[in-house]
């Protein structure tokens, strides 16, 4: 794969098997990816922006770098999924980012930060599924048929609602254990696996106050101790 710099006025860029890609362009709306990556970073000089709406289109990616927004401009990501295989991002760079809505036949997995504290809504619909970490402002609504797996760090204060599918799994990674005598996960419905993540060290669940489950996954994890399920 070899490295991309694109300066365009156009308002679309497919990549395939692409290396470290630069896109700079103050039209750019839509954006494909597929194959093998080195990271893609966008640059809108405009100001104020007039594209903040980015229709992302991902077939059988694997990206370990990530896609970063430079000036934080776009608000809304709109992925549509595709291939005969998961796409796996690391992770998406913007912090103006409040919407992501994914769409279409195949998982994806991000696997580190999604925007920031301004994301608010994510949604999924279709054969999709997203496997993502949610901050503690973020709502998650799945209306569709693939699988999801969310990973939370503290007991949710928006609406998680997953699928209702025998693999839909809400993962517990935060490195203390949820306060005792509360609801655990906080406002979550429609997972049937919980999964028990790497942070979890020395910590005890009170199966009382998690039901609705059908199935555990406990995660790789170095940490030393003991996790009880009581």
């Amino acid at each position: 794969a070899r490295e991309i710099s694109v300066r365009s006025y156009s308002s679309s860029v497919s990549l395939s098997g692409y290396g470290v890609a630069t896109i700079t362009d103050n039209a750019l709306t839509s954006l494909s990816l597929a194959g093998s990556g080195g990271g893609v970073t966008i640059t809108d000089a405009l100001a104020p922006a007039t594209a903040t709406t980015l229709a992302l289109a991902v077939s059988g990616l694997t990206d370990a770098v990530g896609l970063t927004d430079t000036n934080n401009e776009i608000s809304t990501i709109n992925v549509t999924t595709a291939g005969s295989s998961a796409s796996k991002l690391a992770s998406i760079t913007d912090t103006g980012l409040t919407t992501l809505a994914v769409s279409g036949t195949q998982q994806l997995v991000i696997a580190g930060a999604t925007g920031g504290a301004a994301l608010t809504t994510v949604t999924v619909s279709g054969g999709a599924g997203l496997g993502i970490t949610l901050g503690v402002g973020t709502s998650f609504t799945s209306t569709g048929t693939g699988t999801d797996i969310v990973t939370i760090g503290a007991a949710a204060t928006k609406t998680i609602t997953g699928n209702g599918t025998a693999s839909e799994e809400i993962v517990w990674n935060g490195a203390a254990a949820p306060a005792a005598g509360t609801n655990y996960l906080g406002a979550v419905s429609g997972f049937k696996v919980l999964g028990v993540g790497g942070n979890v060290a020395n910590e005890t669940f009170d199966l009382s106050k998690i039901t609705g489950f059908s199935g555990l996954d406990v995660q790789a994890n170095a940490n030393a101790g003991t996790i009880q399920l009581i």
